[in-house]
């Protein structure tokens, strides 16, 4: 765009368009035009320090469901084909708790005035076959108010319920939902605990590792 030049008048003001000055810089050469610089985040050892212990106090406070605190640092690795470069995507709290504390420890975490993780980013699920719990619910929350971040693990069988974390983050319920769908892992007091994914005439859950690829209906095409 043009730059506008105001020239006063007696009468008033009169706008007239100038033509826009050369440009007396050096010229840029096109591989300086191209290489982006990766945006990488610093850490910050007082902050995970913080973490760890609020971990341990969290630790102190419900020993009988927090069975294993971690303050991991997550690291992605980004290869190119000119150089691979290392990016630090920043500190978690990590709790592995029992499956009897999932309403204790999350309520805990959302209520203490030292935490304030008050909102939920999401609820997922992992299938280990091997294990004698294969399932894993991962709770991932967020707190505004110190820029933390949480993952809280517990775990359970094909039999063995969970209970529902809609009663203190409502935002669960599809989560949960899915995680259900997928795995099929039941959800106690629930509030619409049904498939949100797959059709409801659906046989099994598919994220489960020995799920058959082909499904366990067979389609008729005519």
């Amino acid at each position: 765009m043009l730059p506008v030049v105001v020239r006063p008048f007696a009468r008033g003001l009169q706008r007239t368009i100038a033509a826009a000055p050369l440009s007396t810089s050096a010229p840029v050469h096109q591989a300086e035009k191209k290489q982006k610089k990766p945006t990488v985040l610093k850490l910050d050892e007082e902050k995970r320090k913080r973490l760890a212990n609020f971990g341990r106090y969290a630790a102190e406070c419900l020993p009988k469901f927090i069975q294993q605190v971690q303050a991991r640092l997550i690291y992605f690795i980004f290869s190119s084909l000119l150089s691979p470069v290392l990016f630090a995507a920043g500190d978690e709290l990590e709790l592995l708790i029992h499956p009897s504390g999932v309403i204790p420890v999350l309520s805990f975490l959302k209520g203490n005035h030292s935490a304030q993780f008050t909102n939920l980013t999401f609820v997922c699920g992992v299938d280990v076959p091997t294990r004698k719990n294969r399932f894993e619910v991962v709770y991932s929350v967020f707190s505004p108010r110190f820029m933390a971040r949480c993952r809280v693990r517990t775990y359970t069988d094909e039999v063995a319920p969970i209970e529902s974390i809609t009663s203190i983050y409502k935002g669960a319920n599809w989560y949960e939902r899915e995680v259900y769908d997928m795995f099929g892992v039941w959800f106690n007091n629930h509030p619409d605990l049904r498939r949100i994914l797959t059709d409801y005439g659906f046989e099994g859950h598919p994220f489960r590792k020995d799920f058959p690829l082909t499904g366990y209906n067979e389609a008729s095409f005519t």
